[in-house]
């Protein structure tokens, strides 16, 4: 089950997960900002354990639901 995050609460992996960690200067994932205002699905980690390989999180992504699309 994906690692359901409710308004404000910050993420208990931010600080070693490596989607979050690629991201570069002010940018971090919304899972891990304290001051985000919705809620926040994120399926990078799932029972506990972060997936690896998962894709890329976005830091535009407001709610861990955001897809990227190619053509």
């Amino acid at each position: 089950m994906a690692m359901i995050l409710e308004k404000g609460k910050v993420c208990p992996y931010a600080e070693i997960c490596p989607y979050n960690r690629s991201l570069t200067g002010d940018e971090k994932c919304y899972g891990a900002r304290p001051d985000r205002d919705t809620e926040f699905i994120c399926e990078f980690v799932v029972d506990g354990k972060i997936v690896e390989n998962a894709g890329v999180r976005l830091p535009q992504d407001k709610t861990g639901k955001m897809k990227v699309l190619m053509e």
